[in-house]
């Protein structure tokens, strides 16, 4: 196996890693950017029919953790299949966005986290890791309050 793709999935989200390709990278003074486009390989549940790649829905950007006191944006771009036999578009579901947000699931459930059981508001916690307070204050409020929150163990102290 391959050492940088092992540190990478220790670093983002595994699944970013296993399914998309890194096309970019730029740092931008305290800012690391990630382009990433799906895999050509076709998805599991689209192989028994014939499907083509189709080219790519728009980017969506998203906010994952920070790394070495860089903020850090992934840019990712979804491939479209075209299924030739009832000529539709058919896609992955991904889970990378938490609902209502643009930052990562394992992210959110982070904050989430901190926002829930430390003495902190979210503008110190924003400012700390790098998010907007007052926009993360809305999001907890309208969509991750009643969110689950994956692997809450793993931010235990």
């Amino acid at each position: 196996m391959d050492p940088y793709i092992d540190l990478l999935k220790v670093l983002l989200p595994e699944l970013l890693i296993t399914h998309f390709d890194i096309v970019k990278h730029e740092i931008k003074q305290d800012v690391l950017h990630l382009n990433f486009e799906e895999k050509v390989a076709i998805p599991q549940e689209f192989s028994s029919g014939l499907v083509i790649s189709h080219g790519f829905h728009k980017e969506i950007t998203i906010q994952d953790f920070p790394i070495r006191g860089k903020k850090v944006y992934l840019h990712i771009k979804r491939r479209r299949w075209l299924d030739k036999m009832i000529r539709i578009v058919v896609q992955k579901d991904w889970n990378l966005v938490a609902q209502g947000t643009r930052i990562t699931v394992e992210f959110a459930a982070f904050l989430k986290y901190l926002i829930t059981t430390k003495p902190n508001d979210s503008h110190t916690i924003g400012s700390f890791y790098g998010v907007n307070g007052k926009k993360f204050q809305r999001q907890y409020r309208e969509s991750l309050r009643e969110a689950h929150c994956p692997k809450r163990e793993h931010f235990a102290e």
